[in-house]
């Protein structure tokens, strides 16, 4: 019977593919789980807002400006698990009479970066390089205390089996420069995210104050 025969053959295939493992083998990629992006997102908030925010002046002296400006970032950080957060690039911009902005053109670029969800620590690399854009604005000569940077690009992260996941990042930092705190919404890996974080350094303590 035709229906036998081809019922035989489906079931071959089956046992073939349980025996290979199916989906599940290091060459093959995973889902991330909320554990593991909400680890993820404070590290990349943190390497955004901390080089950002310790680099560029909070007032300018004197505040009456008209000359372009233009500033340096550069600076790498350990990861909380080993591996590295590099943030390079540079902010300038035209602060006609110290009111103005100054325009981001930065990349953050992650090395191996050792992240830890639960018992498990994750190698998270940037695929190749994060961008890290938005406008610093100021206000008589004062960085106005609410700031808005942005996060786009694509990560890779590998999990102890060997498996890679990778993942779309775009994310919005709302950040509040006298409480060094921001607001990061956006999405991971097509997920909403929705976390509050504060920076201090890419420290134990600045990466464990996002939601549970």
């Amino acid at each position: 019977m035709p229906g036998t025969g081809s019922r035989a053959v489906f079931m071959v295939l089956l046992l073939l593919a349980t025996a290979c493992g199916g989906s599940t083998g290091p060459d093959y990629p995973y889902i991330l789980s909320d554990a593991q992006i909400r680890a993820i997102v404070p590290v990349l908030a943190v390497g955004a807002l901390q080089p950002v925010f310790t680099t560029l002046p909070g007032q300018f002296v004197p505040p009456t400006l008209t000359a372009l400006l233009q500033y340096p970032i550069d600076t790498t950080a350990a990861c909380p698990a080993g591996g590295t957060i590099t943030t390079t690039g540079a902010a300038g911009g035209d602060v006609a009479a110290g009111t103005g902005s100054l325009n981001l053109s930065v990349g953050e670029t992650l090395v191996a970066c050792g992240i830890t969800a639960g018992p498990t620590t994750y190698a998270v690399a940037s695929v190749p390089v994060l961008a890290v854009i938005g406008l610093v604005r100021y206000v008589a000569g004062t960085a106005d205390n609410a700031q808005h940077l942005f996060i786009q690009g694509t990560i890779s992260v590998l999990n102890p089996q060997g498996q890679i996941a990778l993942c779309a990042v775009d994310l919005t930092l709302d950040a509040t420069l006298t409480t060094r705190s921001a607001h990061v919404t956006g999405n991971v890996c097509r997920r909403g995210v929705d976390l509050p974080v504060t920076w201090s350094g890419l420290d134990s303590q600045a990466l464990l104050t996002h939601a549970p």
